[in-house]
């Protein structure tokens, strides 16, 4: 009797520690020590318009069973440029300098998540005029392209003058990066662009040279600050203010063009016309 007893007790004693792992497991009221990861998606402030600016970011987990989790304590957090945007281990953001894109990650169990985010503390460097205005002149000998008001470009030929207008006539403001600089070869360092953004028209002939958008990025040279893809360069800047500037308008094309590209004045460069496509 004394042993069945005995037996009796260590079988209840068993059964009730197993209970007791079973109420008190870890694993049960944690989804994501158990189940894998479909995806990661990052939620939070994504433009950013003044320097200082602190924002806080949420990592959440989709499974592969539909169900999500706020996973931003145990993520890996990375900022792809944490010059400009530096990121805690938290998700905790805070925009340090410079303007245009950064990509902030979250990683977590090998899936990764990713948010674009725009840093828009700059002043653009822009004029307004009336597309319907503009027509090509001879001035000299040199040609123009004006509104009656302004003087916007002096070309080599009257053809390209009127190139000119035609691709200004698709748009209503002409802006700088690099107007301010103070270089020996000034003109080297000043690109244009058009707004509002968007295609061009079909020009012919049409000079351009492509690029990898997906592969641009800024670094710093002896000469300035250098805007390439993964093969070439595709412009040198004067400052990494004007760097971040610029990488955010060819960020949406993928060709840098020109009108009058070739031209044998004794200072070519002051009769280019520079767009993208």
């Amino acid at each position: 009797m004394l042993r069945s007893a005995r037996r009796l007790l260590v079988a209840a004693v068993s059964l009730g520690l197993a209970v007791l792992a079973v109420r008190c497991g870890g694993n049960s009221n944690n989804p994501s020590s158990t189940k894998s990861v479909s995806s990661i998606s990052i939620v939070g402030l994504q433009v950013y318009s003044a320097i200082g600016i602190k924002a806080q970011y949420q990592a959440v987990a989709t499974f592969a069973d539909g169900t999500t989790q706020d996973v931003s304590t145990l993520a890996t957090w990375t900022s792809t440029d944490p010059a400009r945007l530096s990121v805690t281990t938290a998700g905790l953001a805070t925009y340090l300098s410079g303007t245009g894109a950064v990509t902030l990650t979250a990683a977590y169990k090998s899936i990764t998540g990713f948010l674009v985010l725009t840093l828009a503390v700059s002043t653009e460097d822009c004029i307004s005029y009336v597309g319907s205005a503009l027509f090509p002149a001879s001035a000299g000998d040199e040609f123009i392209v004006t509104d009656g008001q302004q003087l916007l470009f002096g070309l080599d030929t009257l053809a390209q003058a009127a190139s000119t207008v035609t691709l200004m006539q698709r748009y209503s403001s002409l802006c700088y990066v690099g107007r301010s600089n103070n270089r020996a070869n000034r003109l080297a360092y000043i690109f244009t662009y058009f707004k509002p953004a968007g295609p061009p028209p079909t020009l012919s002939p049409e000079d351009c040279a492509p690029y990898d958008k997906a592969s641009l990025k800024i670094t710093a040279s002896a000469d300035g600050w250098s805007l390439a893809d993964s093969t070439s360069q595709v412009a040198l800047l004067d400052s990494q203010s004007d760097a971040d500037l610029l990488i955010t308008v060819a960020e949406q094309y993928s060709s840098r063009c020109y009108i009058g590209r070739g031209n044998t004045r004794p200072n070519p460069l002051g009769f280019i016309v520079q767009y993208w496509k």
